[in-house]
């Protein structure tokens, strides 16, 4: 399932902040748990006729244990 959080950066402030960028941490739809997060990836945005590289991280249900 894909979350979607409404950033309140630009694409410019997004990509100087590189990794660095701090997401909400929502809970998990099935357990209700905090997700934890994994790395993530790094992908080319065009905004306003130029490119930059952002960090999307990635996160999940922690493993059962």
């Amino acid at each position: 399932m894909s979350m979607v959080w409404p950033c309140p950066l630009t694409a410019g402030a997004y990509a100087l902040m590189g990794r660095a960028v701090r997401v909400p941490r929502p809970q998990c739809s099935s357990c209700s748990s905090p997700v934890v997060f994994w790395s993530g990836y790094w992908r080319h945005v065009r905004w306003q006729e130029r490119e930059r590289k952002i960090f999307i991280p990635r996160s999940g249900a922690a493993a059962a244990g």
